[in-house]
């Protein structure tokens, strides 16, 4: 099995009936598919009751959180590459999957795929489609990240690095994405957007906290080093950006002269 899905939900009937859509119109079926659900009492077990023989595992029952919830996930997945679709969230189109596999075997050897994101609203309206760029290092995780959900993720970097840590609420994913990056884990860009992201979710109410973590988390696993390497690195292109500036003021001084 190459891919396992994950859903991890509470409380978001709708949000679940949505995200279950998404997955099971998927025209390649070739997927493990998961689902925590952290005890719902909104009629969220009835749905997945109803529908259980479609998932390798399923669960109803109280979690200590999100990435309590997504750990269970983890540790009952058989994929090599895992995918977390939260409740509320779709694919993008029915040949998600297909077009992920299809990059993977021709490019193999990453630890991160990452795509792009169609952000919707609480009415299912796109605001707008998210593009990341191609390539990813420290000076763009220091104030950004990648999404969660349009992400695929070898599942044995949980077993090198841990499972996620529990006690970040919101954005235990920035910690692995960066960690992946200082331990020079290969990112690939799918440069077509994967899910549909509905922008009501909770890393997005709760941006405030979300930015804390990222923060603590930035402090905790980029060493002072790095930092001062960076710091220089920014001097240097800031140096670099007014060397050229002023080259191309003089050439273009130089030829107003020739032209009169």
């Amino acid at each position: 099995m190459e891919v396992s899905v994950i859903t991890i939900n509470y409380n978001n009937e709708l949000g679940l009936k949505k995200t279950f859509d998404s997955v099971f119109s998927q025209s390649l079926e070739d997927f493990e598919y998961i689902v925590i659900d952290g005890g719902s009492t909104d009629g969220s077990a009835e749905i997945i009751t109803h529908y259980s023989s479609k998932f390798t595992y399923w669960c109803s029952e109280p979690d200590r959180g999100i990435y309590n919830a997504l750990n269970k996930g983890i540790s009952k997945a058989n994929g090599e590459y895992l995918l977390f679709l939260n409740s509320g969230d779709c694919f993008f189109d029915v040949n998600t999957i297909y077009n992920c596999l299809s990059i993977f075997k021709k490019n193999p050897s990453a630890d991160i795929y990452y795509g792009d994101i169609s952000v919707v609203n609480s009415k299912g309206k796109e605001d707008f489609l998210k593009k990341f760029p191609n390539k990813l290092d420290l000076d763009y995780f220091q104030s950004n990240t990648i999404n969660h959900q349009a992400s695929l993720i070898r599942a044995d970097l949980f077993k090198e690095f841990g499972l996620y840590p529990e006690r970040y609420k919101l954005a235990s994913d920035y910690w692995l994405f960066l960690k992946s990056l200082l331990n020079n884990k290969v990112y690939m860009h799918l440069d077509f957007p994967m899910v549909t992201y509905d922008n009501s979710g909770l890393s997005a109410t709760n941006y405030q906290g979300y930015k804390e973590e990222k923060e603590i988390i930035w402090e905790s696993l980029v060493p002072e080093c790095v930092l001062d390497l960076m710091k220089e690195n920014k001097k240097y292109k800031q140096l670099h950006k007014q060397k050229i500036i002023k080259a191309a003021i003089k050439l273009n001084s130089n030829l107003k002269r020739l032209r009169f």
